[in-house]
């Protein structure tokens, strides 16, 4: 993996763009990882509140969609929170950030349980 930029969004999360198609082939883009506050803990402590945690945003169009939101994010143009079809553990990272009450989804989409 790659560094490509460093950076910190206005509320002084750090931000990075990160290139791992050198590692994994089948990656298309480059990424953004985000280290955000935890505003839940998780279940079995992997995240805690009120620590930082790897928040990965992933499945942008191209390297040019990447570097555009990153941009948008260090000048606080758009919020982390804005961006949750990016978010590569969806759900959880909606938990983590405070986004859901719920860690684990407990249904699937036919409505049973999981």
């Amino acid at each position: 993996m790659k560094i490509i930029r460093k950076s910190k969004m206005p509320n002084g999360t750090d931000i990075q763009i990160e290139d791992w198609r050198l590692d994994y082939p089948f990656i298309d883009t480059l990424q953004i990882a985000v280290y955000p506050k935890a505003k839940n803990t998780s279940k079995y402590g992997w995240v805690e509140s009120n620590k930082c945690f790897r928040l990965t945003l992933v499945n942008f169009k191209n390297d040019e969609d990447v570097e555009d939101t990153f941009k948008k994010l260090e000048a606080g143009k758009i919020k982390l929170e804005t961006l949750e079809q990016h978010f590569e553990n969806g759900h959880r990272d909606k938990f983590y950030l405070g986004l859901d009450n719920t860690e684990e989804i407990e249904q699937d989409q036919e409505g049973e349980e999981i």
